[in-house]
């Protein structure tokens, strides 16, 4: 599964997202901009305190990760 699929399996998990903010994160998706869809999940989620399961988190997480070695070319 490409990371555009597994944000998407995330919001689409996540009920308490606002319309807005699926939409952006969509939009964003649909342009092959993971990492921004990916800030934007992680901005929402803190910017109004939504819960998470732990298996969300260790999606993100693991997305997350594979972002920074995208970025910079790390392990």
């Amino acid at each position: 599964m490409n990371l555009n699929s597994q944000i998407k399996n995330i919001v689409d998990g996540m009920s308490v997202l606002s319309k807005n903010d699926i939409q952006a994160i969509n939009e964003l998706l649909v342009h092959d901009e993971w990492g921004v869809a990916l800030e934007h999940l992680c901005a929402s989620i803190i910017e109004d305190n939504i819960n998470i399961s732990n298996e969300q988190f260790i999606e993100i997480r693991n997305i997350g990760e594979k972002k920074w070695k995208v970025l910079y070319g790390r392990n």
